[in-house]
């Protein structure tokens, strides 16, 4: 039987092993990021969810500041 090693796609902390920074034990989390599932130790997952979220209310916001551009210069 093989065993598969599964590493953090961002630190590349490998699962089961203490990780370099924090000295805690690597539990691997799927996360998506750009239409691609990958894979995050506890703290990246807190960090790049909490990135992306950042990201996606930012482009919300954008795309609602060009809605209301567009309405102004059609219905104004």
């Amino acid at each position: 039987m093989k065993v598969i090693t599964r590493y953090c796609s961002y630190c590349s902390s490998e699962e089961g092993l203490e990780r370099p920074i924090g000295n805690y034990k690597v539990e691997l989390r799927k996360l998506e990021d750009q239409g691609k599932t990958m894979l995050a130790c506890q703290t990246c997952y807190i960090n790049k969810k909490t990135e992306l979220q950042k990201a996606y209310e930012m482009d919300s916001v954008m795309k609602q500041k060009l809605i209301d551009r567009l309405k102004n210069a059609f219905f104004s």
